[in-house]
């Protein structure tokens, strides 16, 4: 919370969050979805989906709109969960998610949902999309971690940024480490540096077989 104080005092920033798992680099979580009062068929059953765990006004600062429902509130005592519009579309056909029970193994804790977003598009080189791409879990953001992200949306420099993004968040702790500070399309393009370069290799050795 101080550092994001910080943040928001540098000249050009204009909103900040905090979040474990950003676009493109998600986690998953693994474990055996389970709907409360269904029993899930053979092609409908799981073992992972995609996670992150955002603060609340995560969806507003990325520009993700909540398609039903609501982001995370400030009661505690219900264990809150998001999920992406395909996830709903899935498992609640024709019907709202929002108020349903799930969760990913038979002794956890169940997750109710909350909100529907919508989904994202991550680049991949893979032929087929898999269960943690199709189906995006987001939980309240923990307190504890050993790394997390800062989104930071400004009308300035990355270099700039970076300089005081570092100063003022050592100004809180000395210990806290900034690993790496990178914009959205450093981000894709070396996300998509892999696909591109097998592109460019098979357009070449089309054009030699031609």
């Amino acid at each position: 919370d101080q550092i994001m104080e910080r943040v928001r005092t540098i000249p050009g920033v204009t909103e900040v969050t905090w979040a474990v798992g950003v676009p493109p680099r998600t986690g998953v979580s693994f474990g055996k979805l389970e709907i409360e009062g269904r029993t899930l068929e053979a092609d409908e059953q799981v073992s992972v989906v995609g996670s992150q765990f955002p603060m609340p006004n995560y969806f507003k600062v990325m520009r993700l709109p909540i398609l039903a429902g609501r982001t995370f509130g400030a009661d505690t005592s219900v264990q809150e969960v998001m999920i992406n519009d395909g996830m709903a579309k899935t498992y609640w056909p024709g019907t709202s998610a929002v108020g349903r029970r799930l969760r990913l193994s038979a002794d956890a804790e169940w997750s109710t949902v909350v909100g529907v977003v919508r989904d994202i598009t991550i680049p991949s080189t893979g032929t087929t999309k898999s269960s943690a791409s199709r189906f995006q879990m987001y939980f309240p953001f923990a307190r504890e971690f050993e790394s997390a992200t800062a989104i930071v949306r400004t009308t300035g420099s990355v270099a700039d940024l970076t300089r005081r993004l570092t100063r003022e968040a050592t100004a809180v702790d000395a210990g806290i480490r900034v690993r790496d500070v990178s914009s959205v399309d450093a981000l894709l393009s070396k996300q998509l540096a892999g696909p591109r370069f097998n592109m460019s290799l098979l357009a070449t050795f089309a054009g030699l077989a031609l």
